[in-house]
């Protein structure tokens, strides 16, 4: 049997914690993309769990953009969205984790070092970063990477 040895790549941010990872460094067909961030709802609701659909079926679309747009991943993706929506109180801080789960079929890709592709998905982290912060700065949501 084979170890696994994860392997991950920290990208700076002012409203995430962003991370580029792998299961395994030396075969890394498994890319996932891990975005975390406390959210302070500003308004009111009995009922958080329209916002967290909507912002998980964003998610979805645009990481199918990017899948389209770079090439690098098979069509076949995971989500993995964790946010505890019945204990989210209008200004009170709520952890929220999203993890995008990407089969690399790109060869190029596939064959270099781990360390050396966080150039290369840099930029489709950002985007997704970018899409998920005006979501929830559209729904009337803070984000702070830590706890506030």
């Amino acid at each position: 049997m084979r170890r696994k040895i994860l392997s991950s790549i920290n990208v700076p941010s002012e409203s995430f914690k962003l991370k580029i990872s792998t299961t395994d460094r030396k075969y890394h067909n498994t890319i996932y993309f891990e975005l975390s961030s406390f959210i302070i709802p500003l308004c009111d609701t009995n009922d958080y769990s329209l916002d967290m659909r909507s912002l998980k079926a964003i998610i979805r679309e645009k990481t199918g953009h990017i899948i389209d747009n770079t090439g690098f991943f098979d069509n076949n993706f995971i989500i993995n969205f964790e946010v505890p929506e019945k204990r989210m109180n209008a200004n009170k801080s709520t952890y929220m984790m999203a993890q995008i789960f990407l089969k690399c079929r790109n060869e190029e890709l596939l064959n270099m070092e781990f360390k050396q592709i966080d150039s290369l998905l840099e930029e489709p982290l950002r985007e997704m970063e970018s899409t998920m912060e005006n979501a929830l700065r559209e729904m009337n949501y803070l984000l702070f990477p830590n706890r506030q």
